[in-house]
């Protein structure tokens, strides 16, 4: 193992054994994974290991920043700290307008080009392989920021999905997000909760179709930073 991976796996290797020691039973729901996470002094998020239910290491991924706080690349290693993906994200004037992927496993090269509008918000996604274009998305936003509705077309314009979301505030923190089909059938239902402090403590996911709900718990140090979550999913099939 190289030195930097090194750096980044060991000190994540020795916080999961107190880690293990947070995990609660849910009724219902069993533990399917586990994440964890690291930052460098400028509170940037530079790694994460993910882990299966019995704390099995199955990859981890490291992150590259600007001397502006750009995220500018991510590697992502097996459990056997072999390159099985890389992502490169180029900037203008601080708006991520480009992004590649390189699948080292698959050996294949994606692109995605980014829209934005006069807020910087990107409103449309472009995703090419092989040098064409084969989808985009376009996004609106509600005045707080969030995604309102997404559309994804296929190369000839034939819009192909359709998403729309739905939010409830309660004294200001985002309680409950929605995600409705375009004809409005609902998709995904998610509770946000929060610790006494404010910060998010976790979410409950319900999908309405076959696939398992989810749900997420975090960890925080004493610097306010997440240090890893667990992950749930429900047991019983629907």
């Amino acid at each position: 193992m190289n030195p930097m991976i090194s750096k980044i796996v060991f000190p994540l290797l020795l916080s999961s054994v107190a880690f293990q020691q947070s995990i609660k039973e849910i009724k219902g729901y069993q533990l399917s994974g586990v994440r964890e996470y690291t930052y460098n002094e400028k509170n940037e998020r530079t790694g994460k290991l993910i882990f299966d239910a019995a704390m099995n290491l199955e990859s981890f991924v490291h992150y590259l920043y600007d001397a502006n706080g750009n995220k500018i690349e991510t590697l992502k290693y097996n459990n056997d700290s072999v390159l099985i993906a890389r992502y490169i994200y180029v900037y203008n004037n601080g708006l991520k307008i480009k992004s590649f992927k390189y699948d080292f496993e698959k050996q294949e090269e994606s692109v995605r080009l980014y829209k934005h509008n006069e807020k910087g918000q990107i409103i449309r996604t472009e995703y090419f392989s092989n040098h064409e274009l084969n989808r985009y998305v376009d996004a609106t936003f509600t005045v707080k920021g969030e995604y309102e509705n997404r559309k994804t077309y296929d190369a000839e314009d034939k819009l192909k999905y359709e998403s729309k979301y739905r939010y409830v505030y309660e004294q200001g923190k985002l309680i409950e997000k929605s995600r409705l089909s375009g004809s409005g059938k609902l998709q995904t239902k998610t509770i946000y909760n929060y610790n006494p402090d404010g910060s998010e403590s976790g979410y409950d996911r319900q999908y309405f179709s076959a696939k398992k709900d989810k749900k997420r718990r975090y960890r925080y140090n004493k610097n306010g930073q997440c240090i890893g979550s667990l992950v749930y999913e429900s047991i019983e099939a629907k």
